[in-house]
């Protein structure tokens, strides 16, 4: 759905752009660019109100997998075929965590880029002044996926996923150690 989102704005931002090009803007132009707007606008709060309860599964699922994988991998038995298992185990779950942040975050760049256009626009027209304020209060809006409300899925969650599991494993490896030990 993210990806849907994302080519309606890259369409729309085309079609804009071309109508900024010939610098006229008729009253058709106008209100097929607010129409096709606020059906982006919609795709994107439905794509981001379907996909939140299931990026907050994933991510949770990926930080508890990620996790699990490393303490296995550290106090498992050796043996070449487990340890090649794990790592590949942890790249995949790091590699899908990482493009589900980033879908996420191509909507927001092509608000931005929607923005700046009209930013760059020339603005003499009042038809062009009534549009540049419509899009730019709809570029205001939230266009970031929220799993469950609880943050914004955008490039630096990826630091903050990868910080919290190295804390964890800071924090539970000793206890691993010392259990795996004692039997």
């Amino acid at each position: 759905m993210q990806i849907s989102s994302y080519r309606v704005f890259c369409s729309l931002n085309h079609s804009f752009e071309n109508i900024l090009q010939s610098k006229r803007l008729s009253k058709n132009d106008l209100t097929r660019i607010t129409s096709e707007f606020q059906k982006a606008s919609k795709v994107v709060k439905t794509a981001n109100d379907c996909m939140s309860p299931i990026a907050f599964a994933l991510i949770a699922f990926y930080a508890f997998d990620i996790s699990y994988v490393i303490s296995k991998l550290v106090v498992a038995p050796r043996n070449y075929f487990g340890y090649f298992r794990s790592v590949c185990h942890i790249m995949q779950f790091l590699v899908h965590f990482v493009m589900l942040v980033l879908t996420s975050s191509y909507v927001k760049a092509e608000m931005l880029k929607t923005q700046n256009m009209v930013l760059r626009a020339n603005l003499e027209d009042p038809a062009q002044i009534l549009l540049s304020t419509f899009l730019l209060d709809s570029c205001r809006k939230e266009s970031v996926l929220k799993p469950m409300g609880v943050f914004k899925l955008e490039e630096r969650f990826i630091l903050v996923f990868i910080g919290v599991i190295v804390s964890y494993e800071v924090m539970i490896l000793p206890y691993l150690s010392s259990t795996a030990m004692s039997h």
